[in-house]
């Protein structure tokens, strides 16, 4: 995932929401040809799986679940600065939807291995 989010923001598509805090990207999209700030939600993301993999190298649980739990948070999260309304329903986005099914199914898994250890 590291790789991909580089590549998106460096093909210069996918730009996040206009941002007035200095130091970020300058990017104009085709819609609006004005360069503004805009917050580098590709990056973010990047730098977000780097420490995920940080993280679960050394874990000595269940992975897996470890991981959808970081990501679904972090997806979640991110998707309000991505700056892309039409992809959503509702109020939320498809992606957020899918980290809230995520989180009920890790939810779920973690009430029945509790049940089934007991």
């Amino acid at each position: 995932m590291l790789l991909p989010a580089s590549a998106v923001f460096f093909s210069g598509c996918c730009y996040g929401v206009e941002s007035d805090i200095l130091g970020l990207p300058t990017f104009s999209i085709y819609a609006n040809p004005v360069e503004t700030n805009r917050i580098p939600v590709q990056l973010i993301e990047a730098g977000m799986e780097t420490l995920f993999f940080l993280f679960l190298h050394s874990y000595k649980g269940n992975r897996l679940y470890a991981y959808l739990a970081f990501y679904s948070i972090g997806r979640f999260l991110l998707e309000f600065w991505r700056g892309d309304p039409q992809r959503g329903i509702w109020i939320l986005s498809i992606s957020q939807w899918i980290s809230i099914d995520i989180w009920f199914f890790l939810v779920l898994r973690f009430i029945q291995n509790y049940h089934h250890a007991k």
